[in-house]
């Protein structure tokens, strides 16, 4: 999906998001050998999915957005409260942590914290019942919610799985 090129290798990114390099290894693929053929990076990549990369003559750098990818538990009761962790990559801890809560044509956010320890974000799910009858005829307990995260309180990022 993207090439770019330094002075002494060139680096691209698949369309899955995987970043690759080949020619000299010392900056992408971490050998001393010059690589003909593209080799996937794997050194401090985790699970993030790559979209855009930078190269000067001598580094490269890429970027990967935030990407939350795994709730757990994936549900709970209607009444709230139950605590629940958000496994991703690219979180920090940020006094403007929330997580939006979307289902139907309603959200509720609610604020979280980072967990230093696991490097996932911590919070309690909203009161559901609360939205669900004639106030809100889009709501039909049970139902699957949709969570978004922000750092910043400006940009949400989606969660790949339902609540």
């Amino acid at each position: 999906m993207k090439v770019k090129c330094s002075n002494y290798a060139t680096f691209c990114i698949d369309e899955y998001g995987h970043p690759y390099s080949w020619g000299k290894g010392h900056i992408g693929h971490q050998g001393n050998a010059v690589i003909d053929m593209p080799k996937m990076i794997e050194v401090n990549t985790d699970n993030r999915i790559f979209t855009d990369m930078y190269a000067n003559d001598d580094s490269i750098v890429f970027y990967a957005p935030i990407r939350v990818y795994s709730i757990s538990p994936s549900c709970g009761p209607s009444k709230g409260s139950t605590v629940i962790s958000i496994t991703g990559t690219g979180f920090v801890n940020s006094d403007k942590l929330r997580v939006r809560f979307t289902y139907g044509d309603l959200s509720k956010e609610v604020q979280c914290m980072y967990d230093e320890q696991t490097q996932n974000l911590i919070c309690q799910t909203p009161k559901f019942e609360d939205l669900e009858g004639d106030k809100n005829p889009s709501i039909n307990l049970p139902c699957d919610c949709f969570l978004s995260v922000t750092m910043d309180g400006i940009n949400y990022s989606e969660c790949e799985m339902p609540f």
